[in-house]
């Protein structure tokens, strides 16, 4: 299972349709790459400087993967 905060939890739930299954069935990678994923579409404005959901979601990815890295 993910080490997850309750902030971490409350992102996810606000911000992904499949926050349950992050939440209870992803490994690690398959969260990181989801949150990756929706940095890449939706974390940056028109001159590729990354907006408040970017800035967001990059410290919840990190958060997360420091809290994990002994699963990677």
């Amino acid at each position: 299972m993910v080490k997850l905060t309750e902030e971490d939890k409350k992102f996810i739930n606000e911000n992904f349709d499949e926050a349950e299954d992050m939440i209870r069935y992803y490994d690690i990678e398959g969260v990181l790459i989801t949150i990756a994923k929706a940095i890449a579409s939706y974390g940056y404005d028109e001159e590729y400087d990354m907006n408040e959901f970017g800035e967001a979601a990059q410290e919840v990815y990190t958060r997360i993967y420091k809290n994990n890295v002994d699963k990677l």
